[in-house]
Parts: C-alpha cells; sequence; structure tokens
C-alpha cells in the first residue's frame, strides 16, 4: 500500500512538473511573439505606435508620499531588472531624480517606484502600453498622494528630518545614508535642492539619524534637526480654493469656469504661464468651502479627452505650483499672451 501510494505521489509530482513546464513555454512563446511584432527586446522611441492599445489613465497607485504626483508605479519586471537599466528606459521621458527597486510586499515580484523632476513627463509615460525591459511588457501607472489635503503642521514633526547643505547629494544617496538608521519613507528636496525633509516610518529612527550632524557625504559637511514647520510660519491654505493640473494647453479662463460651475459659484480663475506659454494648470477659487471640497471628487474626470488631477493648493510651496509667468484669462495663440497676477 506504500508503495502504490509513493507511485501515485511521484506521478502527481511529474504532473505538476510538466504543467509548469508547460506554463513557462506558453510564457516564454508569448514573449517571443511580442519582441517580434515590436522588433526590439525594449522599447527605445519617445513615440507611442499608432497600433499600441491605449492606456487607463484613471488609474493611479496610491502613496504616502506628497510627491506622489510626480511618480510612476511600474510592475512586471524581471528579477533581472536593475536601476540603471530601469533609469535608462525611464530616463528619456525626463529628468529622473529617484528610482526606488524593490520586491512587493506580498507578492515579492520586483516592481519600481520613479520619480521624476515635476509632474509633466508622468502623464507622458503613463500613456505607453509598450514599453518593456528585458523583454517582459511593463505595467505604468501614475500615483497620487494618499489624502488631497495638506496637513501643515503648527509642531515639530519628529518622524521627519531637516538637513541642509544638500546640493548636488542624490536623493537615492540620502536615502542609503539616513537608512542606516531605519526606513526612510521619504526624501523631499526644497528651495534649490540645498536642502531636504528626510522622513522615517517612525520617531526613534529620525532621532538616531540626527547621528549624521556635522557629518561628511560627497564633500558636504550636513546640518541635521528635527523638522519644525511652525518655525517657517506655514501659511494656512485657502479652503475655498482648488488647483488643477493636465488641462488642455488650448484652454479658456471662460472654459474652466464652465466646467467647475456646476459644482458652485466661482470667485476667481486663474490660468497659469510659464514663459508666456500655457502649462494646462489652473488655481479655481469658489465662493463657498463646501463647492471646493465637492470639486475635488472630480479629480480624475475626463475634461475634453484628459483627466483632470484636482487637487488642494500647497500656499507653502506655491512655487512649485504656480509656474512663473502670471495668469491669464484668454487662449494662447502664436506664443502666448503675458498676463499679470
Amino acid at each position: 500500500e506504500a508503495a502504490v501510494q509513493a507511485e501515485i505521489d511521484a506521478q502527481n509530482q511529474l504532473a505538476i512538473e510538466a504543467a509548469e513546464a508547460a506554463k513557462k513555454m506558453k510564457e516564454e512563446e508569448k514573449r517571443r511573439k511580442y519582441d517580434k511584432k515590436r522588433g526590439h527586446e525594449a522599447d527605445h522611441s519617445d513615440a507611442h505606435p499608432a497600433d499600441a492599445p491605449k492606456a487607463d489613465l484613471s488609474t493611479f497607485h496610491v502613496l504616502d508620499k506628497k510627491l506622489a504626483g510626480n511618480m510612476i508605479y511600474v510592475t512586471g519586471l524581471s528579477s533581472r531588472a536593475s536601476d540603471d537599466g530601469v533609469e535608462q528606459l525611464f530616463g528619456k521621458f525626463g529628468t529622473i531624480v529617484d528610482v526606488i527597486l524593490q520586491p512587493n510586499q506580498i507578492s515579492g515580484e520586483l516592481e519600481a517606484i520613479i520619480e521624476y523632476d515635476s509632474a509633466d513627463p508622468v502623464r507622458k509615460v503613463a500613456s505607453r502600453t509598450d514599453l518593456t525591459l528585458d523583454s517582459v511588457p511593463l505595467t505604468v501607472v501614475r500615483c497620487r498622494p494618499s489624502g488631497n489635503l495638506w496637513n501643515f503642521s503648527a509642531h515639530e514633526e519628529k518622524d521627519t528630518l531637516f538637513v541642509r547643505n544638500v546640493y548636488g547629494i542624490s536623493k537615492k544617496a540620502l536615502r542609503e545614508a539616513f537608512g542606516k538608521y531605519g526606513t526612510v519613507k521619504e526624501v523631499r528636496f526644497r528651495g534649490r535642492n540645498d536642502c531636504a525633509y528626510v522622513q522615517f516610518e517612525d520617531e526613534a529612527s529620525a532621532a538616531k539619524g540626527l547621528a549624521l550632524h556635522k557629518t561628511t557625504i560627497e564633500d558636504k559637511v550636513l546640518e541635521v534637526l528635527i523638522s519644525d514647520p511652525s518655525r517657517a510660519l506655514p501659511k494656512t491654505a485657502d479652503p475655498c480654493e482648488i488647483f488643477v493640473t493636465n488641462l488642455p494647453l488650448s484652454i479658456m479662463k471662460e472654459d474652466v469656469e464652465g466646467f467647475f460651475s456646476k459644482i458652485g459659484k466661482i470667485n476667481q480663475v486663474r490660468l497659469l504661464v510659464k514663459k508666456e506659454k500655457p502649462t494646462g494648470t489652473a488655481f479655481v477659487v469658489f465662493e463657498e468651502e463646501g463647492a471646493a471640497k465637492e470639486a475635488l471628487t472630480l479629480n480624475g474626470t475626463k475634461f475634453e479627452g484628459r483627466a483632470l488631477v484636482v487637487s488642494v493648493p500647497d500656499p507653502n510651496f506655491r512655487s512649485n505650483q504656480a509656474t512663473r509667468g502670471g495668469a491669464r484669462g484668454g487662449r494662447v495663440r502664436g506664443g502666448g499672451e503675458r498676463g499679470g497676477q
């Protein structure tokens, strides 16, 4: 009886191995067909092929990071993927600030968080459905912060360090240096990238990170202290104002008013320009706070074929949102119109 059972077990194992081998062969065949169709191993073109399927730009990967709007989430990476390979593939869409290559906490499969220096390249790369790396098709989605509202503390943020004299030091280098003291949640540059916030998962790790005060990284002597926003006298966000991005570049003030007026009465619309050219961004001020809150639910809504990004503006970092050049009220032609605030 034991011998019979052993024979059955052996046959079952062979069946399992055969099924796994068949599955692997099927996946390899799928990859070969994909490569043959594209005519190359990895994508090296900025142009989206006309026959490629359209991406679902209404999908977002939620991150507990304030700068998530500048990030993309990449899955489907092979175990051979490297930081350099990822940067080479995605670097052609814009300037990459940081790459985090890590295993998924649930599946263990390799994934990447890629941060650009602005939100402009994010939609471009997320619209691509034909990107491959190591002959493996990739899935790319945009990221967004876990909350729409900015939290401006009037007290110390004991899980966050404020670091001076970091100009020229990469986020990756800072993350690795401070990561010796605990899990780094996020690194955010400030101003002209000469200062940075390093946020840990917990206060104890941040306290340990103070050990890097007056130490040298890449010939720079760091100044490290616990972040205290109250020293900077943070401004308070206008509860009646929203910030809108990914608007069509040909949009007019009246178009924005017409779209959002279905939510409530609007006091002001400011379309932003940079070097006399439209940026596809705007501030919208409602008469009532309730209307502004309801307008946040329009995040991801299609407007003239584009998925809008609607959020609460950050008054303490408005230079990142209100691009120089001021507001405009008319349609731009032939280089645009100069506007005033």
